[in-house]
C-alpha cells in the first residue's frame, strides 16, 4: 500500500465538484416530485399510489444500469481522441448508446406484455385495490427509462470527460428547478399524473440540453 498525499485529495475533490454538485442536483428531478405532490394534492391515497408508481419506474432505471456500466468504458476508451464535446464524440456516443436502448427497450417492452394482460384479465380487482391507477402511472413514466440511459452515456460519460462537467452541473441543477415548478402547476392541473409527466418532461428537456453542448461545439 502506498499512502495518498492529502494535497493530492484536496486537489481531486476541488477538480470533481462539479461532478459531485450535478450528481447530488438530480434529486431535484427525480426525487422531488413526491415532496411537490405532498404540498398540491390532498389525496394520500392518490400520493401513494404515485409513490409506488415512482418506485416501480426506478426499479426499471436500476435494472437498466448494468447495461450502462457495459457500456461505460467502451465509450471511455471511445473518446479517448476527443478533448471536448463535439459532434464527432456524438457520432461515437451514438453507435454504443444504440445497442444500449435496444436491450432496455425491449425489457420494457416485456413488462409491457406481463402488465397488460394482467389488467385485462383481473379488472375489477385491480380497480379496487387502486392497482390500475399505479400501473398507467408506470406507462406513463416508463419513458425516462430510455432517456435516462441516454442521458447517462452522453451527460455523466460524455460531457464529464468531454471538460464540460460545469455545462452539465448547471444544466442539471437548472432542470431540476424547473422541475420544482412545471411539477407544481400540473400536479395543481391533472393530479398525480402531472408528476409522472414532469418525471419524464425534465429527462427529456436535460437530454436536450446534453445534445445543445455537442451541436454548438461543431464538427470537431
Amino acid at each position: 500500500p502506498i499512502p495518498v498525499p492529502a494535497v493530492a485529495v484536496a486537489q481531486r475533490l476541488k477538480r470533481g465538484w462539479t461532478v459531485f454538485l450535478g450528481s447530488a442536483s438530480v434529486f431535484l428531478y427525480r426525487d422531488a416530485n413526491l415532496l411537490v405532490l405532498g404540498a398540491t394534492v390532498g389525496d394520500p391515497v392518490a400520493i401513494s399510489i404515485y409513490s409506488l408508481s415512482e418506485k416501480a419506474v426506478k426499479c426499471l432505471q436500476a435494472a437498466a444500469r448494468p447495461v450502462n456500466q457495459l457500456f461505460l468504458p467502451k465509450a471511455i476508451a471511445a473518446l479517448r481522441g476527443y478533448d471536448r464535446a463535439s459532434r464527432g464524440a456524438l457520432v461515437l456516443l451514438r453507435g454504443l448508446l444504440r445497442p444500449q436502448l435496444m436491450l432496455v427497450g425491449g425489457g420494457l417492452l416485456l413488462c409491457y406484455l406481463v402488465l397488460l394482460p394482467t389488467l385485462y384479465f383481473f379488472p375489477d380487482w385491480l380497480r379496487a385495490n387502486g392497482f390500475d391507477k399505479a400501473v398507467m402511472l408506470v406507462f406513463l413514466m416508463s419513458p425516462a427509462v430510455l432517456l435516462g440511459v441516454a442521458n447517462f452515456m452522453l451527460g455523466s460519460v460524455g460531457l464529464n470527460h468531454l471538460a464540460a462537467s460545469r455545462y452539465l452541473f448547471a444544466t442539471i441543477a437548472g432542470v431540476g428547478l424547473m422541475n420544482l415548478a412545471w411539477c407544481a402547476g400540473l400536479t395543481s392541473a391533472v393530479g398525480v399524473a402531472g408528476g409522472a409527466i414532469s418525471f419524464v418532461l425534465s429527462e427529456a428537456v436535460l437530454l436536450v440540453f446534453v445534445l445543445r453542448a455537442y451541436m454548438r461545439s461543431g464538427a470537431g
